[in-house]
């Protein structure tokens, strides 16, 4: 009941849900909501008890089942107050979740420490870890390059969101956010090794030639045949059409890449 009057005072105002079932996107009583869903898978899937099948599943329901804005607009954060944080997550499945967020269908948000590990062994609402000595730098230059990606390709954030690659026995999803004049195409990899992954860039509409540059490491990848064949680092990346890469390069070093499976 107080929508209208919030409308008047200001019409751009976002009214955001905690928990809101379908009846209430459906009659238009909130403009988004918190994704809860995806929280909540955040510990079994680094647990490597949750596939990337049934993840697939869950954010195609919860994000594609939904009107767009709506969709574009949820709260979407990998930790919240209401649950232990994902204290013992190998850095590689902390990362592929986290390319999934960043580059998904939603307003990726982070909770607070999320960004450099913030970890205790009780409770949820303690205070941030302000001794930079103890931040977890890598995890943070990971951070600030997929919000860069962020606002520098617009296909993450706007375009198109299909499917390429479901893998549960190598642990792989991948898929592309594209618009009319970029393309982005996740690879989340739940491994804790290299790995190298066929991508079918005919799906894309893209013709050889074609160059894709990862955005955290710089390596650059030509289509050739329909394909590229990069070599992603443990949790994987983004490659973006074209040769622009992350200014936040430090410990994503070219030399880790190598002997892929």
């Amino acid at each position: 009941k107080m929508r209208p009057f919030l409308r008047k005072i200001n019409p751009e105002i976002l009214m955001l849900s905690e928990y809101s079932m379908y009846f209430s996107v459906d009659k238009g009583v909130w403009d988004s909501r918190w994704n809860l869903e995806f929280v909540r898978l955040a510990t079994e899937y680094m647990q490597g008890k949750f596939p990337e099948s049934s993840l697939w599943y869950k954010i195609n329901y919860e994000m594609m089942n939904l009107p767009r804005n709506f969709a574009l607009c949820q709260y979407t954060s990998i930790s919240d107050h209401d649950r232990p944080r994902t204290i013992g997550a190998e850095s590689w499945a902390f990362m592929a979740y986290q390319l999934i967020q960043m580059t998904s269908v939603c307003a990726p948000c982070i909770y607070y420490g999320d960004e450099v590990k913030n970890e205790r062994e009780n409770g949820t609402f303690y205070s941030m870890e302000w001794n930079e000595s103890n931040w977890d730098y890598y995890r943070l230059n990971n951070t600030k390059a997929l919000i860069a990606l962020r606002k520098q390709c617009p296909a993450v954030r706007l375009g198109a969101f299909k499917c390429l690659t479901i893998d549960d026995d190598r642990h792989l999803l991948v898929f592309p956010r594209k618009d009319e004049p970029s393309t982005a195409i996740t690879i989340a990899s739940r491994n804790p090794y290299p790995i190298e992954v066929t991508v079918d860039t005919i799906d894309l509409e893209e013709p050889d030639g074609t160059v894709f540059t990862d955005w955290l490491t710089g390596m650059k990848y030509t289509a050739v045949k329909g394909k590229i064949n990069p070599c992603v680092l443990p949790g994987g990346t983004v490659l973006v059409k074209g040769e622009k890469s992350s200014d936040f390069k430090d410990g994503f070093a070219v030399t880790q890449i190598g002997n892929c499976v």
